[in-house]
């Protein structure tokens, strides 16, 4: 083996490629049209601390949905 001709592999690291974001800037007015007042909006633990701003988590309420749709019965037979 030619120690000259060696390649070198470029292994890409784990995580987030350099220069991508995971974070956008959404103005107020453009969120408003697409959710509620009450809306839960995910934000950054770390950019609550920059703000020097604490919160109560929300009380979220799921409700089962009523699945009184008829029943289909079948059976199976085998050939």
């Amino acid at each position: 083996m030619n120690n000259t001709s060696v390649e070198t592999i470029v292994k890409r690291g784990r995580g987030r490629p350099a220069g991508s974001t995971s974070f956008v800037n959404v103005s107020i007015g453009d969120l408003e049209e697409f959710v509620g007042t009450k809306s839960a909006i995910p934000v950054s633990r770390v950019w609550l601390q920059k703000m020097n701003l604490t919160v109560q988590a929300i009380d979220r309420t799921i409700h089962a949905v009523d699945d009184s749709s008829p029943k289909v019965e079948f059976k199976i037979t085998k050939l």
